[in-house]
């Protein structure tokens, strides 16, 4: 075997190195080369052919390109489209920012929901769940008290006992009743962020709860269910995740156990999502073979969506919809008050376009590709669900028992007469300072007079006044929607499943 020289190893080595310098640099390379200004016109040309070939609005004789240079700007000039290249391409030379900008006119001019963006962007724009950090529970104000509106289950406030309906009024071994809630929110995000305690009042007369926290990442279950009394509850947030399939098959086969005979499916606050996963509920709902779910009409095709039978039969079915339910939840409501079910709620969004994603130089492109049609109500898009019974949340003001009257003046000792001490005592207790009103001076009255005294400017009864003038305006937490679906169906529930 004939000897390799060692010029040539040198030769062969210097060719290796210069191979593996040009495959490191390639993306380097093309991500210099896709950000030259003649590039980003060529870009614009391209997306102004995607708009022509795919765009459910695009209408004969449209020029995108020519909509997206007249509306960047401000004219109605029509130049040729080798002066808008031109134009395009001077702008870019002095300003590649422009491109994301002109290209979001040129699709905004066809509809709200189609855009250009990074892949970062389309992630955070399209998260497959809502997810946070913190204590797993929303609040809001509540006359003097912080009340808990809503606990997810798998979360440190779920797993903790806190529920629905309780009212904070410790953060840390701290009184937060006579703060203003934006200070008593301050307190909590404290606890939501580096862990602590917060104290409950769950009901008048009974003692407070103290929970230990620690703040963790809380995914919102984006589907939950329970079942009681023979009324199934269905809460879809949103039509994403690998699990979604799932998570509706097990809700299914629970409901099917435990023989419920009526459903509350929830689909407030829920922005829609995968076509695949809209299908999947609705067979799931469905059992007639063959019935129509929805229309989706493109360009160049129409395709019906029907169900596949072997769904589960409903006695009945409740819709539970809000300004908030949008997309993929406007079908599923849309569907199933076509088939007369009812649905509470108010108004939905309005979305009944459907939008297919495509990867654009390295870009994600959100076209609104489909036009949906529902059986019986046909296009609802800008104008949303129609609830069969308008019901907006409301929250009752709470009203308080008929308390013995006290004076700002007051002061309130051991030698005060019981009437007088009873007053103080039926404040305490509304508040969660004192479990017990008797109009009997003690240690447990003593203490919480002496907590307000020691909080109040000057004497605590002035305070004490002020917290029960406050507690006046509170009110219950409770889901009116939700209880209105319950008294439909002839069922007595009433609290909010548990989350």
């Amino acid at each position: 075997m004939k000897k390799i020289s060692r010029n040539t190893w040198v030769t062969i080595l210097i060719a290796a190195v210069l191979v593996a310098a040009v495959l490191i640099s390639i993306p380097f390379l093309s991500d210099y080369f896709l950000a030259q200004p003649f590039f980003l016109t060529y870009r614009l040309t391209e997306l102004s052919e995607m708009i022509t070939e795919k765009h459910i609005y695009w209408e004969e004789g449209d020029d995108p390109l020519l909509i997206g240079y007249q509306r960047y700007f401000e004219t109605t000039d029509a130049p040729e489209r080798r002066e808008v290249r031109r134009a395009f391409t001077a702008l870019f030379q002095e300003d590649a920012a422009a491109y994301y900008e002109i290209a979001n006119l040129m699709l905004s001019h066809y509809d709200r929901y189609s855009k250009l963006v990074t892949l970062d962007d389309y992630d955070a724009l399209y998260p497959d769940s809502e997810s946070y950090g913190g204590l797993g529970m929303v609040v809001t104000a509540n006359g003097p008290f912080i009340g808990v509106v809503e606990v997810y289950a798998d979360s440190a406030a779920g797993r903790a006992g806190i529920l629905p309906g309780d009212r904070i009024v410790m953060v840390n071994g701290a009184d937060i009743r006579p703060l203003p809630y934006a200070a008593a929110s301050d307190r909590l995000a404290e606890v939501s962020k580096n862990g602590g305690s917060v104290t409950i009042l769950r009901e008048e007369g009974q003692p407070t709860l103290t929970f230990d926290l620690s703040p963790e990442a809380v995914v919102i279950p984006n589907v939950d269910w329970s079942v009681d009394g023979g009324v199934a509850y269905l809460d879809v947030t949103l039509f994403e995740g690998e699990t979604f399939r799932e998570d509706i098959d097990a809700a299914f086969r629970d409901f099917r156990a435990t023989e419920a005979e009526a459903l509350i499916l929830d689909l407030r606050d829920n922005r829609g999502g995968r076509i695949t996963h809209l299908m999947h509920l609705l067979n799931a709902l469905t059992a007639e073979e063959d019935a129509l779910f929805f229309t989706q009409v493109k360009r160049d095709e129409t395709k019906e969506n029907r169900a596949d039978g072997g769904g589960m039969a409903f006695r009945e079915i409740v819709v539970l919809v809000d300004e908030n339910t949008c997309s993929s939840a406007e079908v599923s409501a849309g569907y199933l008050k076509d088939l007369g079910y009812p649905v509470i709620g108010t108004l939905t969004y309005g979305k009944g376009i459907g939008t297919s994603t495509y990867d654009f130089f390295g870009d994600s492109l959100v076209l609104a590709t489909i036009d949906i049609r529902l059986p019986e109500s046909g296009s609802y898009h800008e104008v949303g669900i129609t609830p069969t019974i308008e019901q907006a949340q409301t929250y009752p003001y709470i009203e308080l028992p008929a308390l013995s009257p006290l004076s700002p003046d007051a002061e309130v000792t051991a030698d005060s007469d019981a009437a007088l001490i009873l007053a103080a005592e039926e404040r305490l207790v509304l508040l969660g300072y004192l479990e017990t009103a008797d109009g009997v001076w003690d240690a447990a009255t003593e203490t919480a007079l002496a907590g307000l005294d020691a909080i109040s400017t000057g004497e605590g009864i002035p305070l004490l006044l002020d917290l029960t003038e406050r507690l006046k305006q509170s009110f219950f937490i409770e889901d009116t929607q939700l209880l209105a679906a319950y008294e439909l169906l002839g069922t007595k529930q009433s609290l909010v499943p548990a989350a």
